[in-house]
């Protein structure tokens, strides 16, 4: 009996010496996954880190002068430049410039030649400015401008493109005369000179600008050649 206590006493006191060890075990075992996870953790941050930089957003549509899309093209451009990190006011002001060409006249390239050239001169002072306080500034100057423009000029008397039903033939003499008076109602909507239509206007474009400025108040004007940099 003596015996079997013994090596029972013998037995416990060997596994309580192994307790230590197995507690040191489980800590390392904690320790291990705690990193792994770490790891992984880092591992997705890069990774999204990697993607978001290979997302592309493509710059607005050119803004040709369209009166519809002044608040639309406006809004595109905020989140355009946000969404990149620009935040220099004279780097906004040239992407959005960029992004304004073409339209009637070819309009809005004319201005954003203008204010581009107006940017680039305070740009060259010493120490270099921008012609506009903030992005707001400059954006109210820019819906300003394009929602006052408007094409001016009957459109209604431009007859092209409109249909008719069949007709009893007519004297070609009488046609003749028709066509005539009927060229003579059209109305240049770029220079406002009778007789032609736009599309084949000749006046220069210091006559044509003259006349789309003609409806304005001087008020108007004034401002608008101020912002322009005139």
């Amino acid at each position: 009996m003596d015996a079997l206590v013994a090596v029972l006493t013998t037995l416990v006191n060997n596994i309580s010496a192994l307790f230590p060890v197995w507690n040191q075990q489980a800590e390392s075992q904690q320790e291990i996954a705690q990193a792994v996870q770490a790891q992984a953790m880092a591992l997705a941050l890069v990774q999204t880190t990697n993607i978001a930089s290979k997302v592309k957003m493509e710059a607005p549509a050119v803004y040709d002068g369209n009166t519809d899309r002044v608040t639309a093209f406006m809004q595109e451009m905020e989140v355009y430049l946000q969404y990149n990190g620009v935040s220099d006011l004279s780097q906004q002001i040239y992407l959005t410039l960029a992004r304004i060409r073409g339209g009637t006249g070819n309009w809005a390239t004319i201005w954003s030649d203008n204010i581009r050239a107006n940017v680039i001169e305070h740009q060259a002072r010493t120490p270099p400015v921008v012609p506009y306080g903030s992005w707001n500034d400059f954006k109210a100057a820019f819906t300003r401008q394009f929602r006052l423009f408007t094409s001016p000029g009957n459109y209604g008397n431009m007859q092209e493109g409109q249909q008719a039903g069949p007709s009893a033939p007519r004297d070609p003499n009488a046609m003749d005369v028709d066509s005539n008076k009927q060229r003579g109602s059209f109305t240049c909507y770029k220079c406002g000179k009778p007789g032609h239509m736009a599309r084949n206007c000749r006046s220069s474009k210091a006559q044509q600008l003259r006349y789309m400025f003609s409806d304005m108040e001087k008020e108007d004007r004034d401002s608008l050649f101020k912002e322009a940099g005139f």
